[in-house]
């Protein structure tokens, strides 16, 4: 409901009930019935371009990979906290915000962990365990963002985005001084000295251009600062290009990109140099709707191919290629869990122990989405995805390929 008290005062309320059927128990995607927006909204203060949003709110910025609310689980996520904005003119707008994650997960630090790469087993970065299940314990998040619109045809943003949290919840790499084999679930095992706050930056760029028949989009974000004693170095990038044209009738669409993120090929150099997607909006289009692969140590390689036979009606078919950057880190799936673990590769022993392997072939996924809009309120969404398990899957365990269908309506009113 929007709701106007004056001239340049506005307010919205938006309620979110969300069930599984059968189910008892309470979490994310299972919340009842929450408020998933509730803010005020004042434009031109004091007659200035400047505007302020406070209370609860959804975000999404740029592409929807590093600041989104993201509406593929069955509970989005939503923040609270306050954004000032300031418009210098038409093409100019600056961002500066606060929020507090109210539900959802806090990126992908949930818990700290083991990789078996490079040096033996050896401790990644993360949260001290029991830590994510506290909802007063999330980090809070802090973001300047500069959209300039440099001419019809191309949009440039600039941002740095902070993620802090000053209680000591975060062990880094090698935190045991007297542990041979550190396990962070285990304290006993040595003196734990590495754990301390987070304090993430995400700083980047990101370049949009449409002239109708072609576009694109081309990001580069640099992490920086430090978890525990660990210092931050990662890097994530993408890019694609398409094209849009009409033939017999038919609008189709050619789109072609690459998705790349760093790994962390020694888990005892006190360097995190991993990248962390932060909360993202779910990036399907290139790394599949199985979620089997996130935006951390990871390559994809993807085309999309669009048409609208029908023009209430649109059929997406995707191919995508998936593979590890470093093969002495792990594979991460969407949100952030350990899929499998790294391991350097022996070729006198094609089949290691489970859930090790040297090879970067995460595997290839094929998706097919059909959309169809009934009307301005109600529309409809199904898929199917079917993943091929490449070389990695293969040498960890014997198991078959994975498949995803999905179908789902939505009402708005």
């Amino acid at each position: 409901a929007d709701l106007t008290a004056l001239d340049n005062v506005k307010g919205c309320i938006e309620l979110q009930d969300t069930h599984i059927n059968g189910a008892t128990a309470v979490g994310t995607d299972d919340g009842g019935v929450t408020m998933r927006q509730g803010y005020l909204f004042v434009s031109d203060i004091t007659g200035r371009p400047l505007d302020l949003k406070i209370g609860r709110y959804t975000l999404k910025y740029g592409n929807g990979d590093l600041l989104c609310s993201g509406d593929w689980g069955n509970a989005s996520r939503h923040f609270d906290g306050a954004i000032l904005t300031y418009r210098s003119d038409a093409s100019t707008k600056i961002d500066l915000g606060y929020a507090e994650l109210v539900n959802g997960d806090v990126n992908d630090d949930s818990t700290a962990g083991t990789n078996s790469g490079a040096g033996g087993n050896v401790t990644y970065p993360g949260r001290a365990a029991g830590i994510a299940s506290d909802p007063d314990e999330d980090s809070d998040v802090y973001w300047l963002w500069i959209t300039r619109k440099v001419s019809d045809e191309f949009t440039f943003d600039a941002y740095d985005i902070m993620e802090y949290d000053g209680e000591s919840n975060y062990i880094g790499e090698a935190p045991y001084l007297n542990a041979v084999e550190p396990n962070p679930q285990v304290l006993a095992q040595g003196t734990l000295e590495n754990q301390g706050h987070l304090k993430r930056h995400t700083t980047g760029l990101q370049l949009n251009w449409d002239n109708q028949d072609f576009y694109g989009n081309t990001s580069y974000n640099g992490q920086w600062g430090t978890i525990a004693s660990d210092q931050i170095r990662a890097v994530g990038w993408s890019a694609y290009a398409g094209a849009r044209f009409d033939r017999e009738g038919l609008k189709h669409d050619l789109k072609a990109g690459v998705r790349y993120a760093s790994g962390d090929g020694d888990a005892n150099d006190r360097e995190s140099t991993r990248f962390r997607p932060l909360f993202h909006g779910g990036a399907h289009e290139a790394n599949g709707i199985l979620d089997l692969v996130g935006w951390s140590n990871s390559v994809a390689k993807y085309v999309t191919y669009g048409v609208n036979p029908h023009e209430k009606v649109r059929v997406t078919a995707s191919y995508i290629d998936l593979e590890r950057y470093n093969d002495d880190d792990s594979w991460y799936n969407d949100a952030g869990a350990v899929l499998r673990t790294g391991k350097a590769f022996d070729s006198a022993n094609p089949h290691p122990d489970e859930g090790m392997s040297g090879s970067r072939d995460i595997g290839e996924e094929v998706d097919v989405v059909i959309n169809y809009k009934h009307s301005e309120f109600l529309d409809f969404e199904g898929g199917l995805g079917h993943f091929f398990k490449g070389r990695l899957a293969e040498d960890t365990a014997n198991l078959p390929d994975a498949q995803f269908t999905y179908a789902q309506a939505r009402l708005r009113f």
